[in-house]
């Protein structure tokens, strides 16, 4: 299920054009707050409220997105 998420975001991303250095970095910090949420055993609902961010926000970057889920999960 989480990678089915994760797809959905890449998805979303795929919208707009960005150097590729950047997506690298947007992927490297999803990939960290990603592997601590997952620790946490929150990893699922991290990506779901992301999925939800990007929905209300569709020009946010997914990187900011999830640390926004993530941040959503600790509340």
């Amino acid at each position: 299920m989480e990678q089915k998420l994760f797809k959905k975001l890449q998805q979303i991303t795929k919208k707009r054009k960005r150097p590729v250095e950047e997506i690298h970095r947007s992927f490297d910090v999803v990939e960290h707050v990603l592997q601590e949420a997952n620790d946490l055993g929150v990893a699922a609902e991290v990506v779901t409220h992301a999925l939800k961010y990007m929905k209300e926000n569709p020009y946010v970057d997914i990187s900011d997105a999830i640390i926004a889920g993530y941040d959503e999960c600790l509340k």
